[in-house]
Order: C-alpha cells, then sequence, then structure tokens
C-alpha cells in the first residue's frame, strides 16, 4: 500500500504547542472497531528520516533519535495535500519498559477549555500493542470516540512503542479540532492502561505546542523551550520601522534585566491591515507574563489583552483575554495569526500578528487605525488562565499605522503656557523638562455647554505616592475633584475622586476620562488624560467656568490612596482661557509700611472709613496710587493696598461701576498661606469676573498678611 508524502520544510525558528498523551491500543492481527482500521503487511519504522525537510517533526528532549535514544518522546507530521480537504499521516514513538502504558498524539482548539481528541498508540497489560481515540475534556477525564484512522501500524520493542496511522479529511472531519480547517493546536502526552478491559486513563501532558498549520511547514505559531528559534527581540528599527514602548524609558530588551517591552509593525496603512507585535519581559517566575492591550478608554470600557510568559509549570504560555473596567479578565476566542517565542532564563519572549485591526477590532480602536497601548504584567493561576493584570505603562492615544507616533508623554513642558494651554507650576513658572518641578497644564474644547479638558501633570515622586491636580468649582467649595496619578510600588495608579474640603476624606468619582497615559520612572511621574464633558448646572448659567485650580500630591500605603496635599491652590479662575496664567509674582519679603503719607500731595487715597490710617487702625480699608512716566495720555501707577479681611482685598477701577466692565485687581492670602495675586475683567450688570494676563509691574509689591480661613 502506498501513500503520498507532501514536502515539508519545518523552520525549527517556528513552533507550535506539543503535550505528551496516551491513548488506547488493539493487537496487530485485529481488526478492530469499525472506524479502526489496520495494516498488518509491515511494520511500523518511525525515524528522523526527512525531518525539517520532508516532515515535521516535534521532539523531547532536542534532536533525540526514536532509535536509539532510551527516553525519546517523538511525533512527525505529514500531510498530503494543502487543498481543501487532506490526509494527515502522524508516526509516534516513546520509549516505555513497562506493560499498560501509552504515547498519545492530541489536536484541539484550546487545550485548557476545549475538549481535544487523542490518538493513543502502547502495550497492553499483557503485553500486546494497542490503539484508540478518545477525547480529552477539560477537566482531565478521558472518554471514547470513534475518529476514523487508517492504516495503523505498530512496532514493539523491549523498551520502546512506535505507531504510524492515517487521519483522513482532516479539515472536514476534525472540525472541532481545527480552527480554520487547517491550524490546530498539537498535543504530546502519556497516559496508563487499565489492567482489566485496557482503557486509557490517567493522561499525562508532557508538551504542549501552540497553534500549527498542519498543510505548511512554517505555519507553527509557537515551540517548545528547547528549541533554538530566530526570535530575538531588540529595540532595531524603533521609530523608524517599528513603533516601539517601553518601561524604564528606552529600556533595552536584550540586555536589561528589568525591561518591558513592544514593538508594532503594521502591514500596510491601509483599511484590513495586520498588526505584528513583539514582547518581551523579564520574569524569573513561573506563572507570570507581560501583557499589550489595545483599547478606546483603558479606565471606562473593555481592553482586549496579548499574553505570553511562563505557566505553572514553566512552559511557554500565551493567551487573549478581555479586561474589563474592574480589572476582571476573561478568555478570548480572538485569532491573532501566527506567533512564536522563546524562553530563557529570566526572560520572556513572544511575537504574534493580530490580524484585520481596523475592520475586525473596532472595540480596540477608534478609527480604525488609533487606540491606546497598554503594556503590563499578569500572574497565570494553575489552570493555566490569566488571574489578574497590573498596568505598568499606559501610552496615549496613537496611530498604529505610524512608526514616528508619540506613544507616553515624554515631552511635558511649559513652552505654550499662556498661548495654547493654562498652566500652574510649582515653583513658579519652573520648567518641568529641567527643573524640581510639580506642573500641571489645561487645555479646553468647549461646545454646546459640554466642555472637555485636556490635562498634563508632571512631578517628582518617589516610592508608592501620586502627583494630582484639583478643581474646585467657583461657589460649589464643599468639595474638590482630584485626578490623580501614581504608583503603588511598581504599578502605575489612575484614580479620580471627590474630596470632602471640610474633612479632607476621599471617595470615588464617576467622571468619566479618556485617553489615559503615563510615564513613571523612579524619580518622577508624567501623565496625561482628557476630563470628559465637565458640565454641571451652574456653569450653564455663567459666562464662564470658573474654577480654582490646585496641584499638589499625597501618598499610597498598600494600595490606599491618602489625604491629598495641595502645594499650590488658585484663586476662580476661567480654565477655558490660556492667559489665565496663576503663576505669581516674585514677592519681595520686605515688610511694608503702608501709611497716609502723602495723600492729597503727592498720592490718590481712598478709604473707609473717611481719613483711616492703615498704620493706626486695623479696621481701615485703605489704598493709594501715584503715577509716573505720563506720555501721550499713557502712564504708569504704583498702588499700595492695605485692609483687615478674612479673604482677599481687591481694587477695582471702572468708568461706570454699575454698567460695563471693571478691572479688578486683587491680593490675599490662599488657605495654605501662599500668596495670591491675580487681575480679573468683572461684568458689572452680572457680577461675574473672567481672568485676565496680570498686569506689568514696574515695582513689585508684597501683600499683608490676613487672616485667611
Amino acid at each position: 500500500m502506498t501513500f503520498q508524502r507532501l514536502s515539508w520544510r519545518m523552520d525549527r525558528g517556528f513552533g507550535l504547542a506539543v503535550a505528551f498523551l496516551t491513548v488506547l491500543a488493539v493487537f496487530p492481527t485485529v481488526r478492530g472497531t469499525d472506524h479502526l482500521s489496520f495494516d498488518n503487511s509491515t511494520e511500523a519504522n518511525v525515524t528522523r528520516a526527512g525531518c525539517d525537510e520532508e516532515v515535521l517533526c516535534l521532539e523531547t528532549p532536542e534532536d533525540c533519535n526514536p532509535e536509539d535514544n532510551q527516553n525519546c518522546f517523538f511525533v512527525s507530521l505529514d500531510a498530503d495535500s494543502s487543498m481543501d480537504s487532506f490526509n494527515l499521516t502522524v508516526r509516534l514513538s516513546g520509549n516505555f519498559s513497562e506493560n499498560s502504558t501509552g504515547i498519545a498524539f492530541g489536536l484541539t482548539q484550546n487545550f485548557s477549555e476545549a475538549n481535544t481528541t487523542l490518538y493513543v498508540c502502547g502495550r497492553r497489560s499483557n503485553g500486546n500493542f494497542f490503539f484508540g481515540t478518545v477525547t480529552r475534556l477539560p477537566d482531565n477525564n478521558l472518554v471514547p470516540n470513534e475518529r476514523t484512522t487508517n492504516q495503523i501500524r505498530n512496532r514493539l520493542n523491549e523498551n520502546n512503542t512506535q505507531c504510524e496511522f492515517i487521519l483522513p479529511n482532516v479539515n472536514t472531519s476534525n472540525k472541532n479540532e481545527m480552527i480554520d480547517g487547517t491550524t490546530a493546536i498539537v498535543i504530546l502526552g502519556r497516559v496508563d492502561l487499565t489492567t482489566e478491559n485496557n482503557t486509557v486513563e490517567n493522561f499525562t501532558k508532557i508538551m504542549e505546542f501552540m497553534r500549527v498549520n498542519l498543510t505548511e511547514a512554517n505555519g507553527t505559531v509557537t515551540i517548545p523551550l528547547n528549541v533554538t528559534l530566530p526570535l530575538n527581540v531588540t529595540r532595531e528599527g524603533c521609530n523608524e520601522t517599528v513603533l516601539c514602548l517601553e518601561t524604564p524609558e528606552d529600556c533595552n530588551p536584550v540586555n536589561n534585566q528589568a525591561c518591558l517591552f513592544a514593538s508594532l509593525n503594521a502591514n500596510s496603512p491601509m483599511a484590513g491591515f495586520n498588526l505584528t507585535v513583539r514582547l518581551s519581559g523579564n520574569f524569573s517566575d513561573n506563572s507570570t507574563g507581560i501583557a499589550l492591550g489595545l483599547t478606546q478608554n483603558f479606565m471606562a470600557e473593555n481592553t482586549v489583552l496579548y499574553v505570553c510568559g511562563r505557566n505553572s509549570t514553566g512552559g511557554f504560555f500565551f493567551r487573549i483575554v478581555t479586561r474589563f473596567p474592574n480589572n476582571t479578565v476573561v478568555s478570548n476566542d480572538m485569532d491573532t495569526g501566527m506567533a512564536r517565542y522563546v524562553l530563557t532564563e529570566n526572560i520572556s519572549q513572544c511575537e504574534f500578528t493580530i490580524q484585520n485591526v481596523d475592520t475586525r477590532n473596532k472595540g480596540e480602536t477608534r478609527d480604525g487605525n488609533t487606540a491606546i497601548v497598554v503594556l503590563g504584567t499578569v500572574v497565570v493561576n494553575n489552570m493555566n488562565t490569566v488571574e489578574s493584570f497590573t498596568d505598568e505603562l499606559m501610552g496615549g492615544r496613537v496611530n498604529l499605522t505610524n512608526v514616528a507616533g508619540t506613544i507616553y508623554p515624554k515631552n511635558i513642558t511649559n513652552a505654550d503656557c499662556g498661548n495654547t494651554k493654562l498652566c500652574i507650576a510649582s515653583p513658579n513658572n519652573c520648567n518641568p523638562q529641567m527643573d524640581s518641578c510639580l506642573f500641571s497644564s489645561l487645555q479646553t474644547m468647549a461646545a454646546n455647554e459640554i466642555l472637555n479638558i485636556t490635562v498634563e501633570l508632571d512631578g517628582d515622586s518617589t516610592g508608592s505616592s501620586y502627583i494630582a491636580l484639583g478643581l474646585t468649582q467657583s461657589g460649589m467649595t464643599e468639595s474638590t475633584n482630584i485626578y490623580l496619578c501614581g504608583r503603588n510600588g511598581s504599578a502605575f495608579v489612575f484614580q479620580r475622586l471627590v474630596r470632602n474640603n471640610s474633612d479632607n476624606s476621599l471617595r470615588q468619582s464617576d467622571q468619566e476620562v479618556m485617553d489615559v497615559c503615563s510615564f513613571v520612572n523612579d524619580s518622577s511621574i508624567q501623565c496625561t488624560f482628557t476630563i470628559v464633558n465637565l458640565n454641571t448646572s451652574r456653569m450653564t448659567r455663567e459666562s464662564s467656568p470658573m474654577f480654582s485650580v490646585a496641584v499638589g500630591g499625597g501618598a499610597i500605603e498598600g494600595g490606599v490612596i491618602g489625604a491629598f496635599n495641595p502645594s499650590f491652590t488658585s484663586v476662580p479662575l476661567d480654565i477655558t482661557n490660556p492667559m489665565a496664567n496663576v503663576a505669581m509674582p516674585v514677592f519681595n519679603e520686605a515688610e511694608l509700611n503702608i501709611t497716609r503719607d502723602g495723600c492729597n500731595i503727592t498720592n490718590l487715597c481712598v478709604d473707609q472709613p473717611d481719613n483711616c490710617d492703615p498704620s493706626q487702625q486695623n479696621m481701615c480699608q485703605f489704598m493709594s496710587s501715584n503715577t509716573s512716566n505720563i506720555v501721550s495720555g499713557a502712564f504708569n501707577m504704583s498702588v499700595r493696598l492695605s485692609g483687615y479681611t478674612r479673604g482677599f482685598f481687591a481694587l477695582a477701577l471702572a468708568p461706570n461701576a454699575s454698567t460695563g466692565t471693571s478691572t479688578v485687581y486683587l491680593c490675599g492670602n490662599s488657605n495654605n498661606g501662599s500668596r495670591i495675586f491675580q487681575t480679573y475683567r468683572r461684568n458689572n450688570a452680572n457680577d461675574t469676573f473672567v481672568i485676565i494676563p496680570q498686569v506689568s509691574l514696574i515695582s513689585v509689591f508684597i501683600c499683608p498678611l490676613s487672616n485667611l480661613t
């Protein structure tokens, strides 16, 4: 009897998941049941002939020879056609010195969650040959099946069991085993055969190779640990031919002992592109892995995670899961196409392709080619399912087809402050790129009474701590909305909270936020995000959205967010106005001695009560001014203000106090003791305020301290 052999070369750089199993057996002279047919004319002869040239070979230990090795488990696969219906010739060999044992070959879609068809050959309790087919259930129970198997041959030596057989019409009859008619996960393992009735029991998986295209030699998805493969994840081509992200910044996956790295390469910027992903992470423990996620909104929507790493037994692990906003994860049946991996003592690396990203992955991409990219780590349980995910780096929205796309906020600066964005900083006017600086900027987009705010935050931070932006709406000072970015151990943290300003307690907020991205290193935190639809009933009644803006930080202890400690708090600002610069003047710390000297001689004085002296009377509200450099009607005016107040003291200048607008100059002290100076334009008809740029001061003065609460 003859059969065709397909010339099939295997590239060892590609692999698949294989596990050793055991199967049922039949006497060589016994016809068996109707679904099994035996060829007793010749013995099986399983060798390495044709491996990697004509047939695909899998074995453990690496490159062992089934003819002479005393501890070799071996399988070769040979498809006779790549057309719609092909036959698969399987050759199995295993070393057993005892009866009632067997080797098994299996095909499945998902070994841990779906059924696996096993083909078993071995020795009966009396030493004769046994062959059978069984179905292995996800709970590892085995039940008989009647999968047609042809031309079964065997060879039994003192310590070696071999068999050959043909699986007809693999891509038509084995739809439950095939993923798309040609690809499957391949399993090798070992079983026991019962003494009484020679049935299969106690299946043990020895090796699992992930998906392989049974009709193509290069169609393997992953390979076992002990196979050398040309997968070498490096920084080569970053920002030139591939898009890269990593943490720590610019770490090298080749030699860094603490580097999480991903590169993304779209094969075409046209509709329906494939995205090739390479991941690398440093792990020395089992049950750990690296994950890449694509999402539209990590905080509020689902994220598809692509995970690779070490399973509970130290073998390779690959899964696709969906992460919900509450951080629970569930399995996902999406197809990644081909993939491969390599595991060394402390590194896990893998490569895979996400197919048809802009058509199939609408849940991950906003417009077909842009998405928020998340990089993190996972924990795998004993059932080889993903148990938890920790995000280590969230890149901003990135065009997946543009290799020069910025992934995370490396370039937060004060360059556009007062031009395109409203900025606050502590210390005043510090540059987050160069100085020790707590910095935030706000850029707004308002339409139809809906306000979106894009925020940048940058600050020094060590250990488990956070930096934060606080917004307190004018007239609603009982609470402050807090948006914080921080680290809990090595994990990035983003939270939306509401602070009760009476007792400083914090509670969760449901304010929608999108496009969160971050960069965290040992000494600083950067993040950007967009606050969506920041709109209230009061805001719609006012001519402008007025908020006090605070920047500060706090501690994170045991995952618990500590109290928010503001470093700087502004007066109410129109946050839609980039020129509402809350940076304070540089105050002269010399004490002022404001008196009535010069009143009605060199100075214009306004006071209440009449003729009160601010140097002698606490309840004196007083202003004096003088002018200089009068040229063509323009002049400089120096002002001194003194007054008793529990808030601030201000001077207003207007042609008419009841109509039109006034220019207001305000000084005082904030609740945290910092000094405040700001200028406003007041609508005299409805008593609303808009921040305007600060006056250019020829002489800078200090506001007298007031008893503020």
